[in-house]
């Protein structure tokens, strides 16, 4: 919660995309998780599937971005 608001996993995502020799970069993301969802998002990641129950009680969005 103290980090929340100065950009430090915003920082950490570009940072571990920039290092990366990956052409395209997979996550999960809890559905209920709207901070993260708007995170990836923002850093250009797309939906492209969902697990279900994934987490239990909540499904998992599959998303993916490439990388230049």
């Amino acid at each position: 919660p103290a980090a929340r608001g100065k950009r430090v996993a915003e920082n950490l995502m570009l940072e571990s995309e920039s290092k990366s020799k990956a052409h395209t970069i997979y996550l999960e993301v809890d559905e209920t998780n709207r901070p993260a969802f708007h995170l990836y998002i923002k850093l250009g990641y797309t939906v492209f599937g969902r697990y279900p129950d994934y987490y239990g009680d909540s499904d998992a969005l599959r998303m993916k971005k490439v990388i230049k």
